[in-house]
């Protein structure tokens, strides 16, 4: 799919959809960065829930914009989850893109991943807290 804005700079290209982790391991404390594709400039974001919040937890932020191009709309080409580990154990964060203000409408994307906090030795867990 390309998208084509007039008098919009959109940034580079990021992963695909389908190139995006459909896992991350994690410790407790950790933190990782994954960078999904950016349509903010034709009004989509990201959202992301996370199953138990207990094992991790997910934000969202927007990358910075392209600075070269000053005096120009400039969207990021990527927003940012980032993944904390709380404690050890097995969860999913689901992950949609939509506009804010349609959600009664089928997200033009989606995602899953399944987050393992694991203790130092990265050993996997059961599904569903601590040990």
């Amino acid at each position: 799919m390309r998208l084509v804005l007039e008098g919009v700079t959109l940034g580079d290209a990021v992963p695909e959809l389908a190139e995006l982790p459909d896992e991350v391991t994690l410790r407790p404390g950790e933190e990782e960065t994954v960078h999904l594709p950016s349509l903010a400039g034709a009004g989509y974001v990201w959202e992301a829930v996370v199953d138990d919040e207990a094992v991790a937890e997910a934000s969202m932020q927007f990358q910075p914009a392209d600075e070269a191009a000053v005096g120009r709309k400039t969207f990021s080409r990527s927003e940012l989850l980032i993944l904390r580990g709380r404690s050890v154990g097995i969860t999913c964060v689901r992950l949609v893109q939509r506009r804010a203000w349609e959600r009664d409408v089928e997200p033009i994307a989606a995602h899953a991943l399944t987050i393992n906090v694991a203790a130092g030795n990265g050993e996997a867990t059961e599904r569903g807290g601590t040990q």
